[in-house]
């Protein structure tokens, strides 16, 4: 009799161990399936198809919220997902509180220094900054910089992110004294981490050279514009949004210096390749015709600056909205044309509408 009592137990305690087991590995499961649908939504969005991407987004909420709840990792990393594709979408308001409700949520489940909390930290930085709004983006850009610092250490490629981010907005701010040794320090780092044929790098070559463009050190932005369309070249090849970029700064450069005819070639093959490979209704394709059109003004050619303008505004105006910031300067652009052609009757409005957009 007591061996059977003994086999009661024994036999429980392995009926409950192993559905303890099944219920750990069903939870993974869960969690597998909402980052594969968030990973989904984040290749719409790259594609800026931001309805679909939200739609998908929103299966991997219901499942986290019925299976983990609201205070739970996965919610957080939709509500981090859902903010990510307003953001791109450029509807920033919005995407300021879903940022917000997935900071609070890795707060509280993950704690501070986790790698969640700070990527929360830097997408609410980079919004701010977007938004205009300096002070806040500095704080979270420093909060992120310590918490990345403490856990990964100075050699990892995210607290290189964490620096250039940093740069970029002291570089919007026109602190360029505070945004290039930042620069060199992430640029020197992610040499010695990713190498000099990575995204990253190359990306950071590119807000350095920005940077000296802006400080009219044409001698230092230069050969690092040429670098990094070498390097987009050999890695990615000439039919590539990145090559297009870079084609792209290095206009600008000739532009400043007064080449016209250099920017003027570059402008074009950039534009062709933005027009093959993203299509018209992309804001790199109007970025690029606004950059050309600005060429042609600055040469006096109104009649070749106009349509540009006028084309750039209204692919802005279809796919970033009319309240968009880069909406409001294709209309500032357009007045200072409409202006320069002393056309003021059309240049008023434009000018009065701008700076209604950006709240000023």
């Amino acid at each position: 009799m007591k061996a059977r009592f003994l086999l009661f137990p024994a036999f429980f305690l392995f009926f409950f161990a192993s559905a303890r087991a099944q219920g750990v590995v069903d939870s993974l499961a869960v969690v597998r399936e909402v980052d594969s649908l968030i990973q989904v939504s984040r290749t719409l969005t790259g594609k800026r198809e931001f309805d679909k991407a939200l739609e998908v987004n929103a299966v991997a909420e219901k499942i986290a919220l019925e299976k983990f709840g609201r205070e739970s990792a996965s919610y957080g990393s939709v509500c981090f997902n859902h903010g990510r594709v307003l953001y791109f979408k450029g509807d920033f308001p919005e995407a300021e509180k879903w940022y917000l409700e997935s900071k609070a949520i890795r707060e509280q489940v993950l704690g501070k220094e986790h790698a969640d909390y700070a990527w929360s930290l830097n997408n609410l930085a980079n919004l701010y900054s977007d938004m205009g709004n300096y002070e806040k983006a500095e704080l979270f850009h420093l909060e992120a910089l310590v918490i990345r610092e403490k856990t990964l250490g100075k050699e990892h490629s995210d607290y290189a992110k964490s620096l250039n981010n940093l740069a970029l907005l002291y570089w919007k701010m026109s602190n360029y004294e505070k945004a290039e040794p930042l620069y060199l320090e992430a640029l020197a780092i992610r040499e010695n981490t990713l190498g000099k044929e990575h995204s990253d790098y190359v990306s950071n070559l590119n807000d350095l050279a920005n940077l000296y463009l802006d400080l009219s050190n044409y001698e230092k932005a230069e050969p690092l514009f040429v670098e990094a369309l070498t390097v987009w070249e050999k890695t990615v090849g000439k039919k590539h949004i990145y090559y297009a970029l870079g084609l792209n700064n290095l206009a600008l450069l000739y532009k400043s210096i007064g080449n016209y005819e250099k920017a003027q070639t570059l402008y074009l093959e950039s534009l062709s390749i933005f027009e093959q490979v993203s299509g018209k209704e992309h804001p790199y394709y109007a970025h690029c015709q606004l950059d050309l059109a600005n060429l042609y003004s600055n040469m006096g050619n109104y009649e070749k600056a106009q349509p540009l303008y006028l084309e750039a505004l209204a692919i802005r105006g279809k796919i970033l909205g009319k309240g968009h910031p880069e909406y409001a300067l294709s209309l500032q652009n357009l007045a200072v044309l409409y202006k320069r052609m002393g056309n003021y009757e059309k240049a008023e409005p434009l000018y009065l509408e701008s700076p209604a957009i950006l709240g000023l």
